[in-house]
């Protein structure tokens, strides 16, 4: 019997190196593609790191520069609580005051400033201010001041308030008229 070999010699190797080669190929193809989006993977996550990166960087420098501020803004509060503290001792002083003082801030507040005091006595609640104007106004607007002169309750502190005397002496060295005065004020 005669035997025909219609395979082809090394054809079934062919094919199955084919098929090998092609799988190869295939294999390489997603390999380099898996490459290509792991490094356009890596660039976009770094891009992003960057932007966090600096943005953390920029919000350290604002806090920094915050940090300043609510520094200084403390310091300003502290000081603040300080000068309150001074105004509350200076009102309670103020409210405290009595006698003596009370009536030599009264009179200082009416004072003039063209007008000098030489003397101030007080006996029985009567007070007696001696001194000396540049103008007769200036010794009137003092005693008119005086009469509007209030105590912490808004009342009045003088009942009376009169000119005893005004003499009228003339400086010869320098051709000046002063107006000596004496006042008188009763305490109510």
């Amino acid at each position: 019997m005669i035997k025909i070999n219609l395979i082809q010699k090394g054809s079934g190797q062919s094919k199955a190196m084919m098929n090998v080669a092609f799988e190869i190929g295939i294999f390489a193809i997603i390999l380099l593609a898996a490459a290509i989006g792991m490094f356009a993977y890596t660039g976009i996550m770094n891009g992003k790191i960057s932007d966090i990166n600096s943005r953390i960087q920029r919000e350290k420098e604002e806090q920094q520069r915050l940090k300043a501020v609510i520094e200084k803004v403390n310091e300003l509060k502290k000081k603040a609580e300080v000068f309150e503290k001074k105004v509350e001792i200076i009102t309670e002083l103020k409210e405290k005051q009595t006698g003596p003082a009370k009536l030599m801030i009264s009179i200082a507040a009416a004072r003039p400033d063209n007008l000098q005091l030489n003397s101030v006595k007080e006996q029985g609640g009567t007070i007696k201010l001696v001194g000396r104007a540049s103008s007769s106004f200036a010794a009137a607007t003092f005693v008119r001041d005086l009469k509007q002169q209030k105590d912490g309750k808004g009342e009045s502190i003088f009942s009376e308030v009169d000119i005893l005397k005004q003499t009228i002496i003339t400086m010869k060295d320098v051709n000046y008229d002063v107006y000596e005065f004496e006042i008188v004020c009763r305490l109510k």
